[in-house]
């Protein structure tokens, strides 16, 4: 008996997928080419695998032993010899990317550039947008609020950011901001993922969370950073974004002894069998060199 060990990954992901079509999209290889492997496995087993209808798969005996038993060993040594043969030539290839507009500059740039430094022969293909785009991405960058959205892909944490309370200078010759509820008294400026604004005073161990009534809803940091410099109002603002606005007096930092509200955000990935070995790479690089799984 002589098993094509090929044939035996199809049958696997036929399984997982529930269907010749999934299987087929899956592995980017036509229906046809899919029944014809599954119809050699089984002719050179002398047995039948599975059984199916328009509805679903019915695995034999035989087929559940091959597929609980020794699909994953045969997919995890599918995985490693790839790694290796990649591992021992330069990395290549392309990785399609989505990251957040507003805060790639301040804090995902610098790192992909080194990435690509290291790594000449990939070819990073970023896509800044103000919501996650996930449709044949290998990373996506997103805040933590949005990553429930997406239960298909792995989800791994990049960095927490400190959001500021920021105003002019021309807007605050108008206004008086002793405590967090006064903010309450004027225009704000609102960005997701946050509608209540919680504040946190270490003196004295105080915490205030107020929903301002915004006059302004944007969906990057960009533009509503740009509305607070133009004196439309007070906003929450990641301190990365500000840093030189600040320190140039463009902006305000209100309420210093209190602490605002964070935003995180996280890497998500496409939960696959097998990851590319340059995306792992990536992955681990914007991680901290986190383990990928």
């Amino acid at each position: 008996m002589r098993i094509n060990l090929n044939d035996m990954l199809i049958f696997g992901i036929i399984v997982k997928e529930g269907s010749l079509k999934n299987a087929s999209l899956k592995l980017s290889i036509p229906i046809s080419t899919i029944s014809r492997r599954l119809k050699e496995l089984e002719s050179n087993m002398n047995r039948k695998l599975l059984h199916r209808d328009n509805k679903k798969i019915l695995l034999t005996p035989l087929g559940e032993t091959l597929f609980h038993e020794c699909f994953p060993q045969l997919l995890s040594i599918n995985e490693k010899l790839i790694q290796c043969i990649e591992f021992d030539s330069d990395m290549s290839g392309r990785i399609n990317i989505s990251a957040p507009q507003g805060l790639y500059n301040d804090l995902f740039y610098n790192k992909l550039l080194d990435f690509q430094k290291i790594n000449p022969k990939v070819i990073l293909d970023i896509e800044l947008t103000s919501k996650p785009i996930t449709n044949n991405k290998d990373i996506v960058i997103c805040n933590d609020v949005e990553t429930y959205l997406y239960p298909d892909f792995r989800v791994k944490k990049i960095r927490t950011i400190d959001l500021l309370l920021c105003a002019s200078p021309n807007f605050l010759s108008l206004a008086k901001l002793l405590s967090p509820e006064d903010i309450l008294k004027y225009k704000t400026i609102s960005c997701p993922p946050h509608k209540a604004w919680s504040f946190w005073r270490d003196i004295d161990h105080e915490n205030k969370v107020i929903t301002p009534k915004s006059s302004f809803y944007v969906d990057t940091f960009e533009l509503a950073k740009k509305m607070t410099l133009d004196s439309f109002g007070l906003c929450l603002l990641p301190g990365p974004l500000v840093k030189n606005e600040l320190r140039e007096l463009k902006l305000t930092h209100c309420l210093p002894d209190w602490v605002s509200s964070r935003v995180s955000y996280s890497l998500l990935y496409p939960n696959r069998d097998i990851i590319p070995y340059r995306v792992q790479m990536l992955i681990r690089w914007l991680t901290q060199d986190e383990i990928v799984k």
